[in-house]
């Protein structure tokens, strides 16, 4: 089975954004998982 979507469709268009207001007012990060590395373990690469 091949799935086409075409982004220009009124009805896609309207779903795309129907998904994407879910997530607006959410903050852009602070989940509960973070990574980092120490800043030494990179720079010196």
């Amino acid at each position: 089975m091949k799935l086409h979507f075409d982004s220009n469709q009124e009805y896609q268009i309207e779903a795309i954004k129907a998904v994407t207001d879910i997530f607006e007012g959410q903050p852009l990060s602070g989940g509960d998982f973070e990574f980092s590395l120490p800043k030494q373990a990179w720079a010196n690469k």
